[in-house]
C-alpha cells in the first residue's frame, strides 16, 4: 500500500512540474515577442536620433536656424528677461 501511495504522490509532483514547466513556457514565450516588439521599437528610436542629429549638425553648420524676424526678436527678448534675473540675482 505504501508503494502505491509512493507513486501517486511522485506522480502528483510530476504533474504540478509539469503544470509549471507549462506556464513558464508560455510565459518565456510572450516575453520574447514582447522583447521583440521593444527591440524593433528601439531600432526605430535609434533611427529617428540620428536623423534628428544628423538635422542639429546642418541647421548649426549653416549658422542660421532659419527664424523669422518676430521669432528672433522673441528669442532676444527672452534673452534679454533672462540676464535681467542673473544680474539681480547676482546683486543680491
Amino acid at each position: 500500500m505504501t508503494e502505491i501511495s509512493k507513486f501517486e504522490i511522485l506522480f502528483d509532483e510530476l504533474a504540478l512540474l509539469e503544470k509549471q514547466v507549462m506556464n513558464l513556457s508560455q510565459k518565456n514565450k510572450e516575453l520574447s515577442f514582447d522583447n521583440s516588439k521593444l527591440i524593433i521599437r528601439i531600432s526605430e528610436l535609434e533611427d529617428q536620433l540620428k536623423n534628428l542629429k544628423k538635422e542639429n549638425e546642418i541647421l548649426i553648420n549653416s549658422g542660421t536656424l532659419n527664424l523669422n524676424s518676430k521669432e528672433r526678436e522673441e528669442i532676444k527678448q527672452k534673452i534679454t528677461e533672462l540676464v535681467g534675473k542673473i544680474d539681480n540675482h547676482l546683486r543680491s
